[in-house]
């Protein structure tokens, strides 16, 4: 019986190309203006939701129409050149999320066919070599070198279980930034 693929997708090289240049064209403009913060930097700053910008707007709207209650270190024309760029961020990164998480989830599964598909074809040439079909011992040999260098193998896993059987497990951990 043969193994069910997860995901059964793919793009044309037209869609490819449109990908990737959406991409450069995204990454182009944010690398001009960005900044990135380390993962403890992030952690001292919050998220601007939609309700809190509809009041940081009205904040703004009382700055503008009562410029002499503002406070001194605040500018109102960078607070308004913020709010226009808020303005910007907000929707295209509620556009991006949604996107950039299907793309993790299809990287995830097809990932996971591939490496089924490599596992369920080295266990074949591993005893086609045993039978010592033409051929068999030396792609057999050149995986098994290979395959103790991936992160989690199966030959690894099978050894700290000490029962010599593997046990499937996956999990799966998506960190969105």
């Amino acid at each position: 019986m043969a193994y069910q693929n997860l995901l059964n997708i793919s793009f044309t090289k037209e869609e490819a190309l449109q990908l990737t240049g959406a991409i450069e064209t995204i990454e182009k403009i944010v690398n001009q203006k960005g900044i990135e913060l380390t993962p403890i930097q992030r952690q001292g700053f919050g998220r601007v939701c939609n309700r809190r910008f509809r009041w940081i707007k009205k904040a703004a709207n009382f700055m503008k129409a009562n410029p002499y209650l503002t406070a001194i270190p605040v500018s109102i024309e960078e607070f308004s050149d913020d709010i226009e760029t808020e303005e910007v961020l907000m929707p295209a990164i509620n556009s991006l999320e949604p996107v950039l998480q299907k793309l993790i989830d299809m990287h995830l599964l097809i990932g996971s066919d591939l490496y089924h598909n490599s596992l369920i074809y080295y266990r074949n040439i591993k005893a086609a070599s045993g039978s010592n079909i033409a051929g068999a011992n030396f792609v057999y040999q050149e995986l098994k070198e290979s395959i103790h260098e991936l992160p989690g193998s199966i030959e690894k896993i099978a050894k700290q279980n000490k029962t010599g059987k593997f046990k499937k497990e996956l999990t799966y951990t998506v960190v969105l930034q």
